[in-house]
């Protein structure tokens, strides 16, 4: 019984977001794609270093699983304002 209440509060929490994402005007949907450009711009600044490679990870890596989680399509959009930016 607990378990199922459970289940429920988070099946609400899910539907309420994805809902609150899918009803934004243009403009905010720009607005955050943008945003998101600029996060993942910052993210790329931070290194992490593996002891078995000598390449890191960055944040950026982050930021962009982020802008696609939270935006939906729009974080491809947010990813292309992001190389537009640095090209």
């Amino acid at each position: 019984m607990n378990i199922n209440l459970f289940i429920n509060k988070y099946k609400l929490i899910r539907y309420n977001f994805f809902k609150w994402r899918y009803e934004l005007e243009l403009l905010n949907k720009i607005f955050f794609a943008f945003t998101f450009a600029c996060f993942t711009g910052l993210l790329a600044q931070l290194r992490f270093y593996l002891p078995t490679s000598p390449i890191p990870i960055t944040g950026q890596v982050f930021g962009v699983f982020l802008a696609g989680v939270v935006l939906g399509k729009w974080g491809g959009i947010s990813n292309r304002y992001f190389i537009t930016e640095g090209a």
